[in-house]
């Protein structure tokens, strides 16, 4: 005999369905078709805001990635300038004018001396920014 009903169980109910297996496959797959149609808008919208809030967070991070760029870029150059001007300090201290005019002497050595401590803070400044570059790049 060809069956003409077939009842499908499930925990909470049973479903009768009027015709024979292919009819209810048929039928079952409509009604789940129907049931992800209705839930459709709500998983685009979902998946909508999913993307801007992740282009947001994106945009975000390349911002401060390039103004981490720009900062590093910055102190480099600053960094090179002041070495340079240390080094033009230095040899102006093996000068014989400087060398043996002690006052002279004196001021160029605190120049220099203040000249080092900027290097050093700049330097600081460099690792730190660099941390945070390194550590935006690793996170994305």
């Amino acid at each position: 005999k060809i069956a003409d009903k077939v009842v499908e169980l499930t925990p909470n109910e049973a479903v009768i369905y009027l015709g024979d297996y292919d009819y209810y496959i048929e039928k079952k797959t409509e009604t789940e078709e129907i049931e992800a149609f209705e839930k459709e808008p709500e998983v685009v919208e979902k998946a909508a805001t999913e993307r801007k809030v992740n282009f947001k967070e994106q945009k975000r991070i390349q911002s401060e990635i390039r103004r981490l760029e720009r900062d590093i870029s910055e102190i480099e150059t600053t960094l090179e300038e002041h070495e340079k001007e240390l080094e033009t300090l230095e040899l102006k201290m093996t000068e014989p004018e400087i060398f043996q005019n002690h006052e002279k002497l004196v001021e160029v050595t605190e120049e220099t001396n203040k000249l080092k401590e900027t290097i050093n803070t700049l330097l600081e400044t460099w690792e730190t920014v660099q941390m945070k570059y390194e550590n935006y790049i690793d996170e994305n």
